[in-house]
């Protein structure tokens, strides 16, 4: 997960979307979601990334904006 999220984040109750074809170029795009730390320890809730797997490797990775639409996604614990 380090790849998603910062090991110094913690991040835990992680979950995923079921990715879909990407939008704008080759590969796919899935939401993932965690409860993260922040680096001064306090709690930051739960935060969700999209991330694009090209070649099944990720290859990007940002925070969620509302026209990624992770928001009406049904997310599953990995």
């Amino acid at each position: 997960m380090e790849i998603v999220f910062l090991a110094t984040s913690y991040p835990r109750d992680v979950r995923v979307a079921t990715p879909r074809r990407a939008v704008r170029g080759p590969g796919w795009t899935a939401c993932v979601q965690a409860q993260l730390t922040s680096a001064i320890g306090s709690p930051l809730g739960v935060q969700t990334y999209i991330v694009t797997i090209v070649d099944g490797k990720i290859v990007d990775r940002r925070r969620a904006e509302v026209d990624d639409t992770c928001g009406s996604e049904t997310f599953e614990p990995i």
